[in-house]
């Protein structure tokens, strides 16, 4: 994906997914900050996920499963208030999921499942209190990692949660 893709600042869709991009996902890609949809599934990227999508404040959707992204989910994607699905599947995503998950305020759905292919650990530590905080929640899928630790009394807040996948954790 070339760096000059930063440039499309009007574009609001942008769908790459199954064509076999390689390579890291450059960081330009947050000063598209009208981008609605980032669509980026099922391809061979790599590398960390770019801190600066958390500058891409319309986004509503970031589809970024099935890749080679690695390291930690950045703290910065808690900064897309307007973001309704994050899915981070299939990756080789590792450390702890940020504590300010909650400061999502429309996250409808989380999926970050089977994140320790390769012998990796995937997603470590304990679930964030914070996830309390997310009222729009009604899918929230971690499965297939090493996340330890009790299911935290603030996930009872979650009213509209009508889908929970823990299993094969620690």
């Amino acid at each position: 994906i070339p760096t000059e893709v930063g440039q499309l600042t009007s574009l609001r869709y942008f769908d790459i997914e199954m064509n076999r991009c390689e390579g890291n996902l450059p960081t330009e890609i947050g000063i598209m900050e009208d981008l609605n949809e980032l669509i980026i599934s099922k391809n061979f990227l790599t590398g960390a996920f770019p801190t600066e999508i958390g500058d891409m404040k319309s986004i509503g959707n970031i589809a970024a499963t099935d890749n080679n992204f690695e390291g930690q989910i950045p703290d910065e994607l808690t900064n897309l208030w307007m973001l309704g699905k994050l899915n981070l599947d299939n990756n080789l995503f590792s450390g702890a999921i940020p504590d300010t998950i909650g400061n999502m305020e429309n996250l409808a759905i989380f999926t970050a499942r089977n994140n320790n292919r390769r012998g990796g650990k995937g997603l470590t530590g304990n679930l964030p209190e914070s996830l309390g905080r997310l009222q729009k929640l009604f899918q929230f899928d971690v499965s297939d990692n090493s996340i330890s630790g009790e299911i935290p009394t603030s996930l009872g807040e979650c009213t509209s949660l009508s889908e929970l996948s823990l299993y094969k954790n620690k």
